[in-house]
Formats: C-alpha cells, sequence, structure tokens
C-alpha cells in the first residue's frame, strides 16, 4: 500500500511540473501550403513567467531576412503576442502550432 501511494505521489508530482506551455518551447519551420512561399520560421523561448518569440522571415525591402522578437504570454492554453495581435494553438492531432493563417512544424527544441 505504501509503495503504491509513493509511486501515486511522484506521478502527481511529475504531472504538475510538465506544463502544456512547454510544448510551445522550440524552433518551429512554417509549413508551405499552396498560397504563400514564404520561408518563415520561429524560435520560442521561455522567459522566466513569459516567452519570447524570434520570428525570422524575408524582408519585403531587399532578400535579407530578419528577425523580430516579441514577448508572449501562456494564458487559456494559447500563446498570446500582444504586440503582434498573435495567438498560437496547439494542434493535439498534429503537435504542430498554428496562428490561425499558417501551421509550423517543430524542427528541434
Amino acid at each position: 500500500m505504501k509503495k503504491n501511494l509513493f509511486w501515486l505521489s511522484c506521478l502527481f508530482i511529475a504531472g504538475c511540473g510538465n506544463s502544456n506551455s512547454d510544448a510551445f518551447v522550440g524552433k518551429w519551420s512554417r509549413i508551405q501550403d499552396g498560397g504563400s512561399k514564404l520561408n518563415i520560421s520561429l524560435d520560442i523561448q521561455k522567459n522566466g513567467d513569459t516567452y519570447l518569440v524570434k520570428r525570422t522571415m524575408p524582408s519585403f525591402v531587399d532578400s535579407s531576412t530578419r528577425t523580430h522578437s516579441m514577448p508572449a504570454v501562456y494564458k487559456d492554453g494559447l500563446l498570446q503576442v500582444p504586440s503582434e495581435l498573435l495567438t498560437y494553438s496547439v494542434d493535439k492531432k498534429t503537435g504542430h502550432i498554428t496562428d490561425g493563417k499558417s501551421e509550423y512544424e517543430k524542427t528541434a527544441k
């Protein structure tokens, strides 16, 4: 009985430490669809209680690529970037994230 209680306690503690918000952390690449051919990547990092989203994409001015860093917060299962009016969610079937327009697959942690 004590042994079962010990393992149950371990599972409970491990489950509490693993937040769904950690599913956003890592490097992501935009999945190319039939529309836009823009190569966009995301690097999402945990920054204390908040997150930092680094979006890299081609510049509209020249042929270089630009990285834009944006603070984000995790709320109600979504990663919200208030400055850009963006909200990312995780598709539980594929593990991809989406902002409602584009879909991204994880490339690295």
